[in-house]
């Protein structure tokens, strides 16, 4: 996880729980690794938000207003599941099969 004002906590909240919280310091903006985090999900839809505690803002070099960034990557334990990446302003689906 990177963030471009520091400190900051990122609150991760799966299904309205908050399930885990990381901070980053540090004087630049750089990713660092997080802690391996199993999420149990319930049948249907679930919910995964990632909520900054510092309020977005603009680099030089990245014109989006933004709070943090992070690595997410997924093993899936079933195939065909659908997954909806939002923000306010834009939005990706896919299909994640393995």
């Amino acid at each position: 996880m990177a963030s471009l004002k520091r400190p900051n906590r990122v609150d991760v909240i799966v299904n309205a729980k908050r399930i885990a919280s990381w901070s980053t310091t540090g004087e630049k903006f750089e990713l660092w690794p997080l802690p391996r985090l199993e999420i149990e999900l319930q049948c249907g839809e679930n919910e995964i938000r990632f909520v900054s505690r510092q309020r977005p803002s603009r680099s030089h070099t990245e014109p989006r207003k933004l709070a943090f960034a992070v690595k997410i990557s997924f093993s899936l334990m079933s195939t065909g599941i659908r997954v909806a990446l939002t923000t306010k302003k834009s939005q990706y689906v896919g299909d994640l099969l393995q």
